[in-house]
C-alpha cells in the first residue's frame, strides 16, 4: 500500500536519526527501494541547503570586490553577470556604501524603453538620455539595434536611393521598390531608415 505523505514525514524523521533501512522497512511495511528513495530526497535537499550556504559565503567574500567595481564605474550588469549577483543585491550594496545607483536597462519600463528608443531614432544624444533616466553611461551595450541598425549595407543604399528619388514615397511603397529590387524589407525597418534619412538628408 502506498505510504501517505504523513508516513513519508515520519520515516525520514526516523532515517534523520540513523534508523536502519530493515527496522523501518518492516515498521511501515514498505519497500527498501521506497526507503532508499525518501533518503535521496533528504540527500539532494541538504546538498541544496549546504550549496546554498557555500555560495552566500561566497558572495558576502566578493562584496569587497564588487563594491570596489561599484566605485569605480563598472556597470552594474556587467558585475551581475560576472558574480552570479541580482541588480537587486548590488542596488543594496551601493545604496549601503553610499554609491550613487545609476539605472541599467534591464530595470526600466516597457514604457520608459520604447521612449528612449523612439528618443534615439530622433537623433537625441545617449548622454541626454543617460542623464534624462538616470541610467548608467553604459547601460547602452544592452540596448536592441533600432530597426534600421539591422539592414545591411547593400540594403541601406537602396532606401538611400528610393528616398532620394522619390522622397514623399509611403513606408508600402518603399516596401514595393525595394521587393522590385530583389530585396524584402520589414516595415519597420523602412520606417526606422526614413525617419533616420529625413533627419540627416542635407536640405534639412
Amino acid at each position: 500500500m502506498p505510504l501517505d505523505e504523513l508516513q513519508r514525514i515520519e520515516i525520514a524523521i526516523e532515517l534523520d536519526k540513523g534508523v536502519s533501512h530493515e527496522e523501518l522497512a518492516s515498521k511501515f511495511s514498505t519497500s527498501k527501494s521506497e526507503l532508499k528513495g525518501i533518503e535521496n530526497l533528504l540527500l539532494n535537499k541538504d546538498t541544496l541547503s549546504k550549496n546554498k550556504v557555500h555560495r552566500k559565503k561566497d558572495i558576502e567574500k566578493d562584496r569587497t570586490l564588487i563594491v570596489q567595481k561599484l566605485m569605480e564605474g563598472e556597470l552594474p550588469e556587467r558585475i551581475a553577470e560576472q558574480f552570479g549577483v541580482s541588480l537587486k543585491v548590488l542596488r543594496r550594496w551601493a545604496k549601503e556604501e553610499g554609491i550613487v545607483w545609476q539605472r541599467s536597462w534591464s530595470e526600466l519600463s516597457a514604457t520608459e524603453k520604447r521612449e528612449i528608443q523612439s528618443l534615439r531614432e530622433n537623433g537625441e544624444t545617449w548622454e541626454e538620455i543617460a542623464r534624462a533616466y538616470q541610467l548608467h553611461p553604459n547601460a547602452d551595450e544592452f540596448i536592441p539595434l533600432l530597426p534600421y541598425q539591422t539592414l545591411s549595407a547593400a540594403e541601406v543604399g537602396l532606401l538611400m536611393e528610393i528616398f532620394t528619388s522619390t522622397p514623399k514615397v509611403s513606408i508600402s511603397g518603399a516596401c514595393q521598390l525595394a521587393l522590385r529590387a530583389g530585396m524584402k524589407l520589414e516595415f519597420k525597418a523602412i520606417a526606422s531608415y526614413k525617419r533616420r534619412w529625413s533627419r540627416l538628408k542635407p536640405n534639412n
